[in-house]
């Protein structure tokens, strides 16, 4: 098989809005030769079918990801030596990858044919790439490493942590503010912080302490996640509080951290105030 390279600007833009891709039930199947179809259309092979409950909507799915035509590839996650997360939302059109996505779960591996007209023009909103004709047929490749869901991390992770603080209108969690001294961090204000970030299950992904280099930054006017811009501007010099963070307030669909953080994690980052001027 040959290998296509596509402009790295289309990659990005195509693999940005491959995220934003949702599920849907799929009804019956029906058979079409070796393939199966989903009651929307959507052909499909069913490599390996492990026992467990299929994703739901709300569910991210950790996958292994290869998309090609007959003799052309288009993308490969595991070149980029890192998995493609997908959240399960609500359908984009009828007969589209969404409806095979609700078929799977951890250990799946499955080959889903879409026609490259949809794909690209429907699913990615770009014209065909060049190399790529109309009515050629996509293969997608799944292998499936793991089904997670924010939510139940994050209701876990409280329940484990006895957190029965009620969470702020945004759904920042602040937990214990200590005893600092003075106003508010305002707007202007240069604040040095020190914090441990972890997520929900423990894993560490950045401490000013370990390094010995507190974060120093222009309150307002650095760009910081929204969930630690909230929360720094609700503590005061000497304030000691833990911070949890949903994704949405902080590293979205992304992920960051040079994969560290993975897309849709809920954080926690353990700050302390040391000096406001």
């Amino acid at each position: 098989m040959r290998r296509f390279s596509l402009p790295i600007s289309t990659v990005l833009l195509a693999a940005e809005l491959f995220l934003l891709l949702g599920c849907m039930p799929t009804g019956e199947r029906k058979s079409d030769g070796n393939r199966l179809k989903t009651a929307g259309g959507l052909a499909y092979i069913m490599h390996h079918d492990e026992p467990g409950t299929p994703a739901e909507l709300g569910d991210v799915l950790v996958l292994q990801l290869k998309y090609s035509t007959a003799d052309t590839v288009l993308f490969d996650s595991r070149l980029n030596r890192r998995p493609v997360y997908i959240q399960c939302t609500n359908p984009s059109f009828g007969g589209g990858l969404e409806e095979g996505l609700r078929l799977l779960s951890i250990g799946d591996t499955a080959t889903f044919f879409l026609s490259a007209d949809s794909v690209f023009n429907r699913m990615f909103r770009q014209p065909l790439p060049k190399g790529i004709r109309s009515g050629d047929e996509l293969r997608f490749e799944l292998v499936v490493q793991d089904v997670r869901n924010e939510e139940r991390d994050l209701q876990m992770y409280l329940r484990n942590q006895s957190i029965v603080d009620p969470p702020r209108p945004s759904g920042l969690y602040v937990i214990g503010q200590g005893k600092g001294r003075g106003d508010v961090v305002r707007d202007g204000a240069t604040v040095t912080l020190h914090y441990v970030a972890t997520l929900v299950d423990g894993t560490e992904f950045d401490n000013t302490r370990k390094r010995n280099d507190p974060f120093v930054f222009i309150k307002g006017s650095t760009k910081l996640i929204d969930g630690l811009e909230e929360g720094v501007g609700l503590l005061r010099q000497g304030d000691q509080a833990r911070l949890v963070i949903p994704s949405y307030l902080a590293f979205a669909e992304k992920g960051n951290y040079a994969g560290l953080v993975p897309p849709f994690s809920t954080v926690v980052y353990d700050v302390e105030v040391v000096e406001v001027k």
